[in-house]
């Protein structure tokens, strides 16, 4: 009778708390749209930028709508340069290659809203004086069946051939750097596999400049870890202001080498140590902390630079070691 008692109670309560659902009706201020722009400059390509709009938080069709019809100027340290050209979906590109040392503003404009405009300096390429690498490899063969056999004892066998391997390699780095100490740094470590097929097509690890840290590739070293708290690998010249210092950073690979040689196709790594500029990275740094799986964490605001407006407009320059793998 008593565990009756029990599973009533925990029936009625479950219909008491289903009963007290209620939609509650915003009260307050929607926040008009404004305009968004993120962009990122560097001396190796054109200047580029995506436009879109703003959407409220609590629009149930919560997506990036481009702005088409916008006016994106380019400036050079003060100087009307050009005005980009809309390519699709609010992206837009223009001719023009910056310049270590200038100062590239973009300045746009759409009908019946507020201008918005933002700014930042093209940096020096960071020093890298040299890079070794520790190789430790496995492997394991794959076969297939050429005919099948009947052994003497009447039993029914196969004859294999190896067709390839599987190559299981672990590769350690040692990136040694030169820190310009006249000046504040902030860096970024980023490494991308790219993969050439046997007709000519190229596929990288991870296309998104913001993303492109290689999922396997990690770092023991203290300043630019890639755990899930600096997923970017960012670090600034804090405790190795003008000073050579050396990273450490590991990748796993795997790859299947064909014993017919035309179908093979070629692996390569880029490592890429970047200067970026210290908007770069509070953006970089802030999107971490705010994509962190923590629910009693509080809210973090990324970083904006885009005046009257939202996003962000930062500038790196590379310097970049290709290695065969």
């Amino acid at each position: 009778m008593k565990s009756v008692k029990i599973y009533l109670s925990l029936i009625i309560s479950l219909v008491l708390f289903a009963s007290c659902e209620k939609d509650v009706e915003f009260k307050g201020t929607m926040t008009k749209s404004v305009l968004v722009v993120n962009s990122f400059v560097s001396p190796d390509s054109v200047v580029s930028a995506n436009v879109s709009e703003s959407t409220f938080f609590l629009e149930e069709e919560s997506k990036i709508t481009g702005v088409e019809n916008a006016t994106v100027s380019v400036y050079v340290n003060d100087t009307f340069k050009e005005k980009m050209i809309h390519t699709d979906k609010g992206n837009y590109r223009g001719t023009y290659i910056p310049t270590i040392g200038e100062i590239i503003k973009l300045l746009v404009t759409v009908p019946n809203k507020t201008d918005v405009s933002c700014q930042d300096k093209v940096l020096t390429r960071p020093e890298i004086v040299s890079v070794d690498t520790t190789v430790t490899s496995g492997h394991s063969y794959y076969n297939y069946t050429v005919k099948d056999i009947i052994n003497k004892d009447g039993s029914k066998g196969y004859v294999y051939d190896t067709i390839s391997k599987q190559v299981y390699t672990d590769y350690e780095f040692k990136l040694k750097m030169k820190d310009n100490g006249s000046e504040k740094n902030y860096y970024r470590l980023a490494v991308m596999r790219k993969y050439t097929y046997i007709d000519g097509t190229v596929y990288y690890g991870d296309p998104h400049i913001w993303e492109n840290i290689d999922p396997q590739a990690y770092s023991s070293d203290p300043l630019q870890t890639g755990d899930d708290s600096n997923p970017f690998c960012v670090f600034p010249d804090d405790i190795i202001n003008g000073k050579e210092y050396t990273m450490k950073f590991k990748l796993s690979e795997s790859t299947t080498v064909h014993y017919d040689q035309s179908l093979n196709g070629k692996t390569e790594m880029i490592i890429s140590l970047q200067q970026i500029s210290k908007d770069y990275y509070l953006y970089l740094r802030t999107r971490a902390a705010a994509n962190e799986d923590d629910v009693f964490s509080e809210p973090v605001q990324i970083h904006c630079n885009v005046k009257n407006g939202l996003g962000v407009f930062g500038s790196y320059s590379s310097s970049v070691r290709i290695m065969r793998l």
